[in-house]
Formats: structure tokens, sequence, C-alpha cells
């Protein structure tokens, strides 16, 4: 009898079954749907399957794996993700989008894990579960996730600071400050000071989130203290901070700030926070916001709203209706399948790409640095960072450009990695028909965390010109964008 009992199939098997098939087979809507079945299903073998796509060279069944990864409640099955399939695999990809659904899970998170997570040996994972542990603690959920001991949150902090002291990545060191600080409470004067007089810019950056949980005199004293750094990001980050303290003081500074700033982008950046923090419509004459700042009362407090889109009469040059706010500026053109689609008057969508790409580069003014990156499958850069536009430099860009015959999917996310691996970019211009196709990374949610990970200590401003986009997919990008600094224009080019 006990044999034939192990012979009984159990409830589920035929489905498991039939959704490992699906899941092992060549159409990705059909996997990726076999994704979702299977975390519903929710038994340990068929999260198993979930977690072992995670890794899949398609994006839309691994980003489908890690979104439902985030969903797991079982403790058994916790442990399978922390464990040799999952935050221990061999794959990078594997651990670096565990890393990212922890932030979006609960459940249990032993010290090991933590330990073992912390000190990877890749540094998006390092860099990634730092931010987990920041948004965690900041949710009050990382306290339940280490469990009934309240000395583990100490623990914690100090393996923290522990890995941040020998880390060599700037980037990756800022983030681990930023949750060593929120894990240790309110920024102090002597921490501010601490990170304000680093070398990296990154770790100086670091010290404006801290302070936006800070009390107000500690938060002026990093916008003050970043407002003068030779870095563009770290003044942009004193910018915004300045703007969510809100008070008479913080508004001052950014009058300050505009009035003195010489990079393009900061100064737009400058203008538009003072636009959300008062309502006005001035343009970017310091005189008019000093006035205004000398008008206020004592113990007025503004509200970041969301200033009315003005026109950019001081700014001339346009690409495809999107002024150019910046001196530093890489444009992203998108080259997947539709690019060459033919339109109702016979031509491309790249023939009018070429004729708009050709209007702004001959704009530029004088003193501007640019790049071109188009991309399909992979990014096909025209050089290997910023050149100085002048007519040689325009012209071959725009030979180069002319000549691309390239199509394929549309691997947004790796075009924009190497944009940003130029340090002195200040702002990415994508041109794109909405929709990623290609690369590791399709999921536009989880592509807008990602992009605000990413850029918190760089402050890149992300400009996105959407032609035929899906309605569906405006939303994201205008938070991806507006996350930044940066603006949406949308186009119908059918």
């Amino acid at each position: 009898m006990a044999v034939l009992a192990l012979a009984v199939p159990r409830a589920g098997d035929g489905q498991l079954t039939e959704l490992q098939g699906k899941l092992g087979g060549s159409d990705v809507r059909a996997r990726r749907a076999a994704v979702q079945e299977l975390a519903k299903l929710g038994s340990l073998e068929a999260w198993k399957l979930v977690i072992g796509v995670l890794g899949d060279m398609n994006a839309q069944v691994a980003d489908e794996a890690q979104l439902q990864i985030a969903k797991i409640a079982d403790p058994k099955v916790r442990a399978l993700l922390l464990g040799k399939d999952g935050a221990e695999a061999k794959d990078p990809w594997v651990r670096v989008r565990v890393a990212e659904a922890l932030a979006h899970s609960s459940g249990e998170l032993p010290l090991g894990s933590v330990s073992t997570l912390l000190r990877d040996k890749e540094t998006s994972v390092r860099r990634t579960f730092a931010w987990t542990l920041e948004r965690l603690q900041r949710a009050g959920a990382l306290q339940d996730a280490l469990g009934a001991d309240r000395s583990a949150l100490a623990v914690v902090r100090a393996a923290v600071a522990a890995v941040a002291a020998k880390e060599k990545d700037a980037e990756t060191r800022a983030a681990q400050l930023v949750a060593h600080g929120v894990l240790g409470g309110p920024l102090t004067l002597a921490a501010a000071d601490e990170l304000l007089g680093d070398k990296e810019p990154a770790v100086r950056a670091a010290a404006a989130l801290l302070a936006q949980d800070a009390p107000p005199e500690i938060a002026l004293h990093v916008v003050r203290g970043l407002a003068l750094d030779k870095h563009v990001g770290a003044r942009i980050a004193s910018a915004e901070l300045a703007a969510r303290v809100a008070s008479k003081p913080a508004a001052r500074a950014l009058v300050d700030a505009l009035e003195r700033e010489s990079e393009p982008v900061a100064r737009w950046r400058d203008l538009d926070l003072l636009r959300a923090l008062s309502g006005q419509k001035m343009g970017l004459n310091p005189k008019a916001w000093r006035a205004w700042v000398d008008g206020l009362a004592e113990d007025w407090t503004g509200t970041l709203t969301t200033p009315e889109e003005l026109p950019d009469a001081e700014r001339s040059v346009a690409f495809v209706g999107l002024p150019i706010r910046s001196g530093r500026v890489v444009f992203l053109v998108d080259l997947s399948g539709s690019v060459w689609e033919k339109r109702a008057d016979g031509k491309t969508k790249k023939q009018r790409i070429d004729v708009e790409l050709a209007r702004a580069l001959r704009a530029l003014p004088e003193g501007t640095e640019f790049n071109l990156i188009p991309y399909t499958s992979k990014p096909i850069p025209w050089e290997k960072g910023l050149v100085r536009a002048d007519k040689t430099s325009v012209e071959k860009a725009l030979a180069f450009f002319d000549g691309r015959k390239d199509s394929g999917t549309g691997n947004f996310w790796d075009a924009l990695e190497l944009a940003l691996e130029d340090p002195r970019v200040d702002n990415v211009i994508v041109l794109t028909d909405g929709a990623p196709t290609g690369g590791r990374r399709w999921n536009l949610g989880l592509m807008r965390e990602l992009f605000v990970e990413r850029n918190r200590f760089r402050r890149v401003v992300l400009d996105a010109i959407l032609a035929d986009a899906p309605r569906a997919l405006t939303k994201e990008w205008l938070e991806m964008c507006a996350s930044s600094g940066g603006r949406v224009v949308e186009v119908d080019w059918r």
C-alpha cells in the first residue's frame, strides 16, 4: 500500500509539469506567463523553477521572475532564495536580482545572508544590497526581517561600516555610507562634515541623501557645504536638498546657486526647483528671484509642486522639440525595428531622425561637448566619450549616424549605462518608441528604480523623446525622467 501511495501524483503535479514545459519553450510570452502561474501555484517546486530563471538571458522572463520572487512569504522558499540557487548563486545576474527584490519582500533576513550579500565579489551586488538595507530601514521593515534579537540591527550597521571602510568603488562606498547612516538615525553635524570632506564626489553627494531626514539646521549646513562643490552632480544634490528644506534661507541658497552656476544643466535645475517651490514663472534672471526671496516672511515655508511647463525662451537649440539644457550631453537613439518602418509619406522614422539630429547638432553652442550612441541589441557609440562640438566633429557624427543601417531589438539599459560611464556627462537624451526590447533589462518599472539607484550620486538629467510610444509606457518614462529633473516629449511620426 505504501508503494501504491507513492505512485499517486500529488495535487498540482500535472499543472507543475505543464508549466515547466512552457517555461522551457521558445515562446517568450508563454514563458513569462508560466513564471506568473508558477508563482501563483506557490509550491516549493514551483518557486524553484521561478528562481531558476532569474539568470535567464531573455529579459522578459528574468524580469518577471524578479518581480514574482518579491512575493515569497513561505520560510522554506525564502531559505531557497537566500541559498545557493539565489543569493549565493554563481551567476552574478541572479545575485543582483535577488539583492534588488529583497527590498520589496517580507520574511526573515538572516545575518549570514546579510554578510554574504554585503561582501559579494561583484560591485553591482554590493551596491544594490546596501541600497536594499537602506530602503528596508526607511520602511521600518528591517528589524522585523532580522528577527526578535534587537541587537541584530547594530550588528548589521557594524557590518556595513566594515565593508565601507574597505570598499574601493566610490559609488558603492557612498551607498554603504548612506545605509550606515540611515541605520544609525538622523545625520549629525560631525557625520555630515566627514562626508562633505571626502575626496569622492559620490560620497559628498551622499550627504544630501542623509540630510533629507536631518534637522533643518543640519540640512542647510549640507546645502551650503555642497553648493560650491567642484562636481556638478554634488551641486545639483545641494539644490534639490534646499528645495526639500523649503525655508526662506534654503530658497535664498537656491537663488545664490542660480546666480553663480556656470554649467547649463545645473542652472536649469536650479530654475526648475525655484519654480516648483515658489509657483512663480520667472526665468533665469537671479535679480528677479532675489527680489522674490527678499519679500518672503522670515518664517516662510514652501511646498514643492509640479511647476507649469514654460517655454525655454533663453534656449533656442532643441532636438525634436526638446530644448537642450546641457553643455555635456549624450544622445541615445533607438534603432530597433520600428525606426525602419515606412510612414504614410513613404519615409522611415530613421530619415526623419537624420534631419532632426542634423538640425540639433549643427546648432549646438560653442563649447558644448557631446556624444552620440545609437543602439539596437547593443550600444553603437560614435566616440568613447564626449567630444567638443565644432563643424568638423558635428559633420563626422552626422556622417556616422547617416550611415547606420543597424536594426534589431532595442537595448536601452546598456546604452544608458555606457553613456553614464563617461564621468563628465550631465545630460542624456534618448529618442525611442518607448518599449525596450533587448538586453538583460526589459521591464520599465524595474528600470525606473534601477535608474534612481544608479544615478543618485551622479544626478545626470535624463530626458526622453517618445516617438509613437504606447500610452501605457509613457507614465513609466515620465516618472523615470522626473526622478532626475528631466522631461519627456511625445511626438507622433505615424
